[in-house]
Formats: C-alpha cells, structure tokens, sequence
C-alpha cells in the first residue's frame, strides 16, 4: 500500500478536503548533493487537495495518513500509459504497412496517441471508474494539535 501523510483542511457533510505536500523528490536518504534533490529544489512543492469520505470522523487540523493500494497504483499506470503507448505503435505500424510518407506516418502515429489518451479518458472518467483510483483515508496520526501547519 502507498501511503502518505496529510492534514484536514476542511469538513464537510460526511466529508473532508486533506492536504498534502507532493514531493518529487524520492526521499530516501538525508542528502542534500544527489541530483534528484537539487531538480525537488528548483520546481519546489506542489499541495495537492483530496475529497475524501470522513469514516474516521476527522476534525478540522488533523493529522491523517491515505493510501492507494498497490493493485489500484498498478491498475491506474496501465491505463495511463500502456493503452496511449500500445494505440501510438499500432497505428505506426498500420501506416508503415500502407506505404504512407514519413510525414504522414508521424502523424497518423500521434494521432493513435491522441486517440489512445482519449480511450484512456473514455475508459476512466465515469464516476463509477473514477472511484476505483481514489485513495482512502486510513488512519489517524497520533494526537494532534488543532492548528493547520499547510497553508492552502
């Protein structure tokens, strides 16, 4: 399971917005010189705001970890990248076989991926999917102070 860490920034009718802090860093080790840490510098971090259902009975200011399970994170990467990727060469191919121009096999190319990002859209957009790849909130952290330390 994919964890991560956020805090309530909002309660609302069974609901709670969670904010979290993306890091694009891999945050493994302390070190300030690897090259992965100098690039989370430079595009700093990115908050991130989740609706999620309140089964924990969350306040205002709590500390709550979510998580994506791993067959979801699987599921969600085949569909974001192997559809796009699988149209984008099978229409490469198709346009090889009917002898087209180089021009034309380039945009019949990216327009297979185009079609398979619109597949993906497609396939993954309706309500009943979308709710599929939501993370759950799955427990609360510790005792909390009642203040909010993110700034949203």
């Amino acid at each position: 399971m994919l964890e991560e860490s956020g805090q309530v920034i909002a309660v609302e009718q069974g609901m709670v917005w969670v904010g979290t802090i993306a890091r694009s860093s891999c945050s493994h080790c302390s070190s300030d010189n690897c090259s992965t840490s100098v690039i989370a510098r430079l595009f700093g971090m990115k908050r991130n705001r989740l609706l999620l259902n309140n089964h924990l009975q969350a306040r205002f200011g709590d500390r709550v970890v979510i998580g994506i399970p791993d067959t979801v994170l699987v599921k969600a990467s085949l569909w974001a990248y192997l559809l796009p990727i699988l149209s984008l060469l099978l229409t490469a191919v198709v346009s090889s076989m009917a002898d087209l121009a180089y021009g034309y096999q380039a945009l019949a190319a990216l327009s297979g991926l185009a079609f398979g990002l619109y597949g993906v859209r497609r396939a993954t957009g309706s309500e009943a999917r979308r709710g599929q790849f939501e993370p759950v909130m799955l427990r609360l952290e510790g005792l909390t102070s009642r203040h909010v330390e993110l700034n949203f």
